[in-house]
């Protein structure tokens, strides 16, 4: 996947970039998962600056209905290995 996304999450890199700077740059996750091993950001672009949902929307929750259908949301998943650092991390188109 190429594109303002991929790009605005760069900073992201796996094996290096820690889970504070990851917290610190897109903020309380949208989910977690396996004791907090995995974390997840419900994300779409706005130009060059990536936008985060605080939560996941429900099907007629109007901060993601109103997204226009150019700026699809996706999910951002993050991987953390035992020593909090970033196993993987992968963009996955958003279900609405």
């Amino acid at each position: 996947m190429t594109g303002p996304l991929t790009h605005a999450t760069t900073f992201i890199q796996d094996g290096q970039s820690t889970r504070e700077q990851v917290l610190l740059k897109l903020g309380i996750p949208s989910r977690q998962f396996e004791a907090g091993r995995i974390l997840a950001w419900r994300v779409r672009t706005e130009g060059a600056e990536l936008v985060m949902v605080s939560d996941y929307p429900a099907g007629d929750d109007p901060r993601y209905n109103t997204w226009p259908a150019s700026s699809r949301g996706f999910d951002l998943i993050v991987v953390f290995d035992t020593h909090d650092l970033v196993q993987t991390h992968n963009l996955v188109p958003a279900r609405r």
